[in-house]
């Protein structure tokens, strides 16, 4: 029975990790969400949004009276009161006009909202990917400085050996060099993280602490479904091809109501006459056509033809580029995961190696510059460790970000 008693504890242990990481990643792409939409960028959209639902509402209310109001002064001296006229149009039949306007119009509300949506989502995918940069870069701060502090130690132990006669002035302006060299680094990737951060900043405004506390819960991110789930998840649920496809249908909505210019229109007229000799009310059906001068319409029509089928080409290279892009971050992820195993080994055995040799450079086993390979190896190895890290966090959001969208999808990335 006791035995049991480990087992159970493991695995409460790690349905409470799951639960936990599971929390975490929620927080996140809350965080990421917020954030998403609060930037100006995707604030302009909505703008854009706001101003399709009123083309939409100008285009539905083609389908009411036109009113007119006239009002005449006698001309040349004449006697007489103002002529004032009312004249409202109310069409009956417009060759399909009307009907593909508010189709257009519907079909570009619909790509708004798809637009709105890409556009956080393309700002979600940068925020992501400056954050794990900046993560990254901080760590990579860290080793670096304790890596200029081991040179550091290391250049004074051959500086006294150098006073002692033991090393030479050469073995000393090498030692030299090298700090200088791991010094440099360093100025440059802090000089990268003032700059990332400067951009983490931007992007993420106000709410800055809350994706750094969200951010830091976070582990490695793994994903369980295979390739081709996210390749379909993804072109069925990609914004920016739902939006393409809407203004596709929207193309040839705008074909159609070319295409009605050509159609006799058919309206009720009513006329109002409120004053002098002809005071009154007149009704009758009135038959127009305005097909434009020459052949104007016709081109129109044409050039209708033309826009639809370069959104046709539009969408299809989208498509292309998105299945570009997820095949390039599964690679990516994939080899991010094989780098990890690979370089979480060669960071213990690198560090071992530099402990080692630092000890046996006491007793005079080891060479000075064996212990500086030794301590630059372990160096390489440790961020080698965090560019995959940061690689695999960042592969696993893409493709979560460009699948599922902001919204939160139960084991879409564990």
């Amino acid at each position: 029975m006791r035995a049991w008693i480990p087992l159970c504890l493991g695995a409460l242990v790690f349905v409470t990790s799951v639960h936990a990481q599971s929390d975490a990643r929620a927080g996140f792409l809350e965080a990421v969400r917020i954030m998403a939409y609060a930037h100006p960028a995707t604030q302009s959209a909505a703008r854009n949004l706001d101003a399709a639902a009123q083309d939409q509402n100008a285009a539905r209310w083609q389908r009411f009276p036109t009113p007119s109001f006239q009002s005449l002064s006698p001309q040349g001296g004449a006697v007489g009161d103002k002529t004032n006229r009312l004249v409202l149009e109310q069409p009956l039949y417009a060759g399909g006009r009307i009907d593909a306007g508010i189709a257009a119009a519907d079909h570009r509300l619909t790509a708004g909202q798809h637009q709105h949506l890409q556009v956080a989502q393309e700002t979600a995918i940068k925020l992501v990917n400056t954050w794990y940069d900046w993560l990254r870069l901080k760590d990579r701060v860290g080793v670096q400085q304790e890596g200029v502090e081991a040179h550091r130690k290391l250049r004074q132990q051959i500086e006294r050996r150098a006073q002692e006669g033991v090393s030479t002035e050469i073995d000393l302006a090498l030692a030299a060099a090298r700090l200088s060299q791991v010094q440099s680094e360093l100025s440059q990737t802090q000089s990268a993280l003032s700059a990332t951060q400067e951009q983490l900043r931007q992007l993420a405004g106000e709410h800055l602490p809350m994706l750094i506390a969200a951010g830091t819960a976070l582990q490695s991110q793994a994903l369980p479904q295979p390739r081709t789930y996210w390749l379909e998840t993804a072109q069925l649920r990609d914004p920016q091809l739902a939006k393409l496809a809407a203004e596709l249908l929207a193309a040839d909505a705008d074909i159609r109501a070319k295409q009605g210019q050509l159609m006799p229109t058919v309206s009720v007229m009513v006329d109002r006459n409120f004053t002098g000799l002809q005071q009154g009310t007149r009704t009758w059906l009135q038959v127009s056509v305005q097909p434009g001068a020459g052949l104007s319409s016709v081109a129109a029509i044409r050039a209708a033809v033309a826009r639809k089928e370069s959104a046709a080409e539009t969408r299809r290279t989208a498509e292309l580029e998105l299945r570009q892009n997820l095949a390039a971050d599964l690679a990516s992820h994939q080899a991010a995961r094989e780098q990890m195993g690979v370089a979480s080994l060669l960071r213990q055995s690198t560090q071992d190696v530099a402990d080692s040799y630092a000890r046996q450079f006491v007793a005079g086993r080891k060479s000075w510059l064996e212990v500086l390979n030794a301590v630059r190896e372990a160096m390489q190895a440790r961020l080698s460790v965090m560019d995959a890290q940061a690689l695999l966090g960042q592969t696993a959001w893409r493709l979560h970000l460009r699948a599922f969208g902001l919204e939160t999808s139960p084991g879409a990335v564990l």
